[in-house]
């Protein structure tokens, strides 16, 4: 019981804020379910799939795989921390296998609301907001990252050293006098 308060403590202060599912779960899921249990109906087991919202939260005979903020009454907890080698996902002779802090990560998402996120190639791109009016939108950006690391932006180059840094980066030499 105490290995298990100290591995909570340690994802808790290791995942400072929301655990995403793009970036934290989908990777877990990928490496572990989805072969078995994903997009391909033809290796699908168990009519499973983990990969969308609605099959991981649909309703079961033995209940939902996941049940937004209940852990344990999600069928993937009792099943990635069962000791029963029939039960025990994924299968024994699965070659990744969840560690305590990929266990707990994934408990932690639940317990946040399993939220479940479009995939980042299907999100349209959307231009981002840019603080200030600078020449440039990239200029903005720069900025802003520069405020953030307190450094200061540094003057504007004049054209000869334009001129002589545009000819090292085509030519690799320096220009010549004329």
């Amino acid at each position: 019981m105490l290995k298990h308060l100290l591995i909570l403590i340690l994802v808790a202060t290791a995942t400072a804020g929301p655990i995403g599912f793009n970036s934290h779960i989908r990777p877990l899921l990928s490496d572990h379910c989805f072969s078995c249990h994903g997009f391909d109906s033809n290796s699908r087991e168990a009519n499973l799939r983990l990969d969308t919202s609605e099959g991981a939260f649909a309703v079961r005979k033995s209940g939902s795989a996941i049940l937004p903020g209940d852990p344990e009454g999600s069928l993937i907890w009792k099943r990635i921390t069962s000791d029963d080698p029939d039960d025990i996902m994924p299968p024994p002779d699965h070659l990744l296998r969840l560690d305590a802090e990929e266990k707990e990560l994934i408990y932690h998402w639940i317990k946040e609301g399993a939220k479940y996120e479009e995939h980042w190639t299907f999100i349209p791109v959307k231009k981002p907001d840019f603080p200030d009016l600078s020449p440039h939108p990239l200029d903005s950006l720069v900025r802003q990252k520069l405020k953030t690391l307190e450094l200061d932006l540094s003057l504007r180059a004049s054209k000869e050293t334009l001129i002589r840094r545009l000819s090292f980066d085509l030519r690799g030499l320096p220009p010549t006098p004329e």
